[in-house]
């Protein structure tokens, strides 16, 4: 989201990808989403996608509400937190983009 040129761009960075899951290290098929007992159990199922989808949602509706910072806000989501540079995380990013 475009701002009013007042200030270095503010940074918000997530990542979408979850750690690897062997099965033989869990109760249940880690690649089903289960319910027991009121819990969630699955790869992914409690990760930090829910921050992701926040800040998505929000930037939406402060666009569609007119708002504009001070300023620039970037959204950074990528594939690899847990890798690096190897695929595509913090790393990757600053090297990659000028911010």
């Amino acid at each position: 989201m475009r701002g009013s040129g007042r200030g270095r761009p503010i940074l918000f960075f997530a990542h979408l990808d979850v750690v690897a899951a062997p099965r033989d290290q869990w109760n249940t098929d880690p690649f089903t989403l289960t319910e027991r007992d009121g819990n969630f159990y699955g790869r992914g199922a409690f990760d930090v996608k829910n921050e992701d989808a926040d800040m998505v949602v929000n930037l939406i509706r402060l666009k569609r509400e007119g708002y504009r910072p001070a300023k620039d806000i970037i959204i950074a989501l990528t594939a690899g937190e847990e890798s690096g540079a190897v695929y595509n995380g913090v790393t990757w990013l600053l090297q990659t983009v000028n911010l």
